[in-house]
């Protein structure tokens, strides 16, 4: 993709493949599809000179993402270019072969880290209420304010550890 305001369109193209060359050799002998952004800036009699002056072989499309102008046939020759049949792959060229050493799932992982907890956080854990009988709930806590009436049936047994349950006597 090249701006349409650019001076040179042709030679920032060749600066775009120069650096596809840089990048991977491979990718030079991949189907391009040259795209001409900021169209809207340019009239019909500028297209057409500009055009001119593009790499010849090479297919292109004038674009504008303001406008929405030529994005739908950008996306069917992109389109066209990937469905294309020079694209497939061939299936009997894949080779299988074992993994190298780098690609291996290794039997252990080397950075399993295991908390311990230092003397002070030991003494702030709080205490764990299932573990005491209701019975010795709240030994440090002046009830005087509870208000519980006494016709208020409060189950005593054991049934009801954890929690004080009120018998509705429901069956």
């Amino acid at each position: 993709m090249v701006p349409a305001d650019a001076d040179d369109i042709a030679a920032e193209y060749e600066i775009l493949l120069n650096e596809l060359r840089k990048f991977n050799p491979q990718l030079e002998d991949k189907q391009r599809l040259l795209a001409i952004s900021k169209s809207d800036l340019l009239d019909d009699e500028l297209r057409e000179e500009i055009a001119k002056t593009l790499p010849e072989g090479v297919p292109h499309v004038f674009i504008s993402a303001v406008t929405g102008y030529g994005i739908t046939e950008l996306k069917d020759m992109l389109w066209g270019a990937i469905t294309d049949e020079s694209n497939r792959i061939d299936n009997s060229d894949i080779i299988h072969r074992p993994l190298d050493g780098h690609h291996r799932v290794r039997e252990e992982d080397e950075f399993i880290f295991e908390y311990e907890r230092t003397p002070e956080e030991e003494e702030q854990e709080a205490e764990d209420l299932r573990s005491i009988h209701p019975d010795e709930w709240g030994e440090d806590i002046d009830w005087d304010d509870a208000e519980i009436d006494d016709d208020d049936d409060v189950a005593d047994d054991d049934e009801a550890f954890g929690y004080e349950a009120i018998n509705d006597d429901r069956q």
